[in-house]
């Protein structure tokens, strides 16, 4: 028979509450995760769970402070750190990208999301790619105001982010699902809004 046993039950005080993304699994059998609301400062929780021992800790507890708040969205894992974005305030007040050691789980701030020159509100789903990270933001980039979003690159080796590509009315704006490659080497998405019939687009960007 196939049954489903509860490992942990989240509750709002302790854990937090909204876990979006998937979970990631370590080399040292251990399941991290995060939830984007409540917690015992608030904001989120970021959590792992030992497969060995049987064990869920919340690592950290988000507060609106510094580093942001509402992790959304994928775990990326480079070679010595994870990597995790807060979707709200902070020091940027637009998200910004947190890398997570490994070994000690500490938590430094590498990139600001914000206006025109990053974008800000990252999509759920990034990339990785010959050592370099690749994802859209929902809005900020060419446009006034919220903006259309933009699709950049940041590379974990020097902490470096570059907007490859500000979104607008003609291509489409608001690419909030992500990206993904494909095998011809290109990037392929989809935005919201706009375009030829005004509802959004299916786009390539050429790397």
């Amino acid at each position: 028979n196939h049954t489903v046993v509860v490992k942990q039950a989240f509750d709002l005080d302790n854990t937090g509450r909204y876990s979006y993304q998937a979970l990631k699994l370590l080399a040292s059998n251990k399941l991290i995760g995060s939830t984007s609301a409540f917690g015992p400062n608030g904001a989120g929780t970021f959590f792992e769970y030992d497969l060995v021992g049987d064990a869920f800790t919340v690592v950290k507890s988000f507060a609106e402070d510094s580093l942001g708040n509402t992790p959304k969205g994928v775990i990326m894992e480079g070679e010595d750190e994870l990597f995790l974005f807060n979707t709200e305030d902070g020091q940027f007040e637009k998200g910004m990208l947190l890398s997570i050691d490994k070994g000690t789980y500490e938590f430094s701030i590498e990139a600001p999301f914000g206006g025109t020159e990053y974008g800000f509100r990252p999509g759920k789903t990034w990339i990785y790619v010959n050592d370099v990270f690749y994802g859209v933001t929902r809005f900020g980039g060419t446009i006034e105001g919220w903006g259309g979003g933009t699709l950049f690159k940041f590379d974990p080796a020097d902490n470096s982010m570059e907007k490859l590509y500000g979104f607008n009315s003609e291509v489409g704006r608001n690419p909030e699902g992500g990206i993904m490659m494909a095998s011809n080497g290109n990037l392929y998405g989809t935005t919201n809004y706009d375009a030829e019939n005004g509802d959004g687009s299916l786009f390539e960007f050429d790397l």
